[in-house]
């Protein structure tokens, strides 16, 4: 397209397809008729339920609380064109569905059951559902509904279905807003100054490893003036520039991760250290420069509405813990100690800001207001921060003292983990792994115990003695009973990690995992 492009005299490659934010045509009832399908393929989709929605005041407080709690961390949306198309019934199922699945962790038990479903993993699973249906069946036809979609289905870190994980919605909605050409910043510019606004904070969502695009980094200016517009509904929750702030830093914490992942990608042999060194400054620089509105050092009282700075300074010190215990292997490779112990000591500093940090979200009760990235398994801080304080204490240097200091520690991370599962139900599993491998190790605490014993002699905990104490922790939680209908039970978990396994390479995996926001 470039050769011909230049041959044709055209200077700057534009997009491939039309992009249309604000479609005329759109749904004027999200029925299966006017959709473009068979007669089959629609009863088939009826049956099922993909167009079935709660009543309209149940979905009405949904999208309240996603504007409340999800749009700030993904403004994927024009809200005053969303709220218009859904009041005309112009809306995308697909989109539809796709929100309200992702909505579901932060509403309240209440709401869930005005939805019509028992427990939020019975609402999620369904709503997902709905949406892949809807997807595989090629329904929503606008390239721009599927790029939102997609981003929100991949925000879900655990899925319901093995083939349609976060990768695949994440990998589509990559190639969705590839082949709109957002990857280059001459697409965005000549579109119209909303429609450029939206497209800019799509593309800057999707940071991935790819040196392929040049769109502009995101900016205060890229988001909607909605409320300065004097723009009202009841749906909506006021835009703060808080909001505007946290998603433009997070956005350059991504982009230092990106820098990250592609030095370890190297390997050990070829590591730029030089790279990671500057990647240290351009992090230091960028906490310094923070702007007053996300300093936490000056917050007194902590609400819904400035939790985001904690979650930002949360992701930041997640990167930092990695970055720094990355720098001091690539230092004890070289012999070079002194410099290795530095880099150890500024790695546990910043694990102890993490821990702080999350303390205070539990403390002020704000774990529900938080995105998935603070809590889940994978790319989030509560389980990042637990598995380096196992890595720590399984290290053939850690004296009995330190494990014994770190035990209190751990037991904390993992209650975070239980209380987070309380709106995320497939972090049981999670939850359940990390039990497993503290068993296992003998690294489990009992706050009821005395804080002074003598440290264990053994360190391997015999089969029998882990399946007991396994069994009478499970047995005492109903929150965690298995159960054959669950996609996320952890039935059979407790074998596979009796047999014999290096528990280091299993957290290496863990912590070498790829990073988001």
């Amino acid at each position: 397209m470039s050769i011909l492009s230049s041959a044709l005299g055209v200077q700057k490659t534009r997009r491939r397809v039309r992009i249309i934010v604000q479609d005329a045509d759109c749904l004027q009832d999200p029925s299966p008729d006017v959709a473009g399908l068979d007669r089959m393929d629609a009863e088939y989709l009826s049956r099922r339920g993909a167009f079935d929605f709660p009543p309209a005041d149940t979905v009405d407080a949904l999208l309240h609380v996603y504007f409340e709690r999800v749009h700030p961390n993904a403004p994927i949306l024009q809200r005053a064109h969303f709220i218009s198309d859904y009041e005309q019934r112009k809306f995308s199922p697909f989109l539809l569905q796709s929100m309200l699945a992702n909505v579901v962790p932060y509403a309240s038990e209440a709401l869930i059951q005005d939805a019509g479903f028992p427990d939020r993993a019975t609402a999620q699973r369904s709503f997902f559902l709905k949406a892949k249906r809807l997807y595989d069946f090629g329904h929503e036809k606008s390239q721009l509904r599927l790029l939102q979609g997609c981003i929100m289905l991949s925000s879900l870190s655990f899925s319901y279905s093995v083939d349609y994980d976060f990768h695949f919605w994440f990998n589509n909605a990559v190639r969705t807003a590839t082949q709109l050409g957002l990857h280059r910043d001459s697409t965005i510019e000549a579109t119209p100054h909303l429609e450029r606004t939206l497209l800019r904070r799509l593309q800057n969502l999707q940071r991935i490893h790819d040196s392929d695009f040049d769109t502009a980094p995101l900016d205060v200016a890229d988001f909607e003036p909605g409320d300065d517009d004097g723009f009202a509904h009841a749906i909506l929750c006021k835009s703060t520039n808080i909001h505007k702030l946290y998603l433009v830093h997070a956005c350059q914490i991504a982009v230092m991760t990106s820098r990250f992942v592609s030095l370890l990608s190297r390997g050990v042999e070829e590591f730029d250290l030089q790279g990671a060194q500057r990647l240290e400054s351009d992090l230091l620089h960028w906490r310094t420069t923070l702007p007053t509105e996300l300093r936490a050092d000056i917050v007194y009282e902590w609400s819904a509405a400035n939790v985001w700075i904690l979650v930002l300074a949360g992701i930041s010190y997640r990167f930092q813990s990695l970055l720094y215990r990355t720098l001091a292997e690539q230092y004890r490779l070289l012999n070079h100690d002194l410099s290795a112990l530095r880099a150890l000591l500024k790695q546990e500093a910043a694990m102890f800001e993490l821990g702080t940090i999350i303390r205070r979200i539990i403390l002020h009760d704000l774990i529900q207001t938080c995105p998935l990235s603070l809590t889940t398994q994978r790319l989030t801080c509560t389980s990042t921060l637990l598995a380096l304080r196992i890595e720590m204490a399984l290290k053939p240097d850690s004296s009995p003292i330190r494990k014994l200091r770190l035990q209190p520690q751990m037991y904390e991370d993992l209650e975070h983990l239980k209380e987070s599962s309380r709106f995320w139900t497939p972090l049981r599993w999670p939850v359940k792994m990390f039990e497993v491998v503290l068993a296992r190790n003998d690294l489990k605490w009992n706050p009821a115990q005395s804080s002074v014993r003598q440290p264990p002699t053994d360190q391997n905990v015999s089969t029998s003695t882990y399946n007991s104490q396994s069994a009478s922790q499970t047995a005492g939680q109903n929150n965690y009973v298995s159960s054959t209908d669950d996609p996320f039970s952890a039935e059979g978990l407790n074998a596979s990690f009796c047999e014999d396994r290096d528990t280091e390479s299993w957290l290496q995996e863990l912590l070498s995992c790829g990073f988001a926001v």
